[in-house]
């Protein structure tokens, strides 16, 4: 069964530059990149299947278009880059947690979540996760991190 998916939203277009960093960052954790379906690139983590696909434009319908353009993101989305586990165990979530969180940080971008969050209140009341549409939300970096430590992490799908 397919686990998880994530997408990192980024404030600049995803160039050839930062695709190549990108690349080299996910080759490094993995051991190497392999092509995939379409413009999706497969890799193992751990020997766990895993895929990437990169975007020009941020597409996602279920963010709420009526929200002021410096809520929630602080910045207009002009790429992204789509992270997916293949698998379903824990382990695959907090891998692609790490992963997702790595490449958002080095592209000072915020990471969003489809589906229903089912979050203890301590991770509830952490900053750095805000609503953006009836099942998604934006997060940090620095909530992934909190959350995966808080022993109520799964991520939705």
């Amino acid at each position: 069964m397919a686990g998880p998916t994530l997408l990192i939203l980024t404030p600049q277009e995803i160039s050839a530059a930062t695709r190549k960093d990108v690349e080299t960052l996910v080759s490094t954790l993995s051991g190497g990149l392999t092509s995939g379906i379409g413009k999706a690139q497969d890799f193992h983590i751990a020997g766990r299947p895993f895929f990437m696909w990169f975007g020009s434009e941020f597409t996602d319908h279920n963010v709420d278009p009526d929200l002021p353009a410096d809520t929630p993101l602080g910045f207009e989305p002009q790429g992204q880059i789509a992270l997916v586990a293949m698998c379903n165990q824990i382990v695959d979530h907090i891998l692609l947690a790490t992963l997702t969180s790595r490449i958002a940080t080095v592209l000072d971008g915020i990471i969003l979540l489809d589906g229903d969050l089912h979050l203890d209140e301590m991770t509830r009341g952490f900053a750095g996760l805000t609503r953006v549409g009836s099942h998604s939300h934006t997060a940090t970096a620095e909530f992934m991190h909190f959350w995966m430590e808080s022993g109520d992490f799964r991520l939705p799908k």
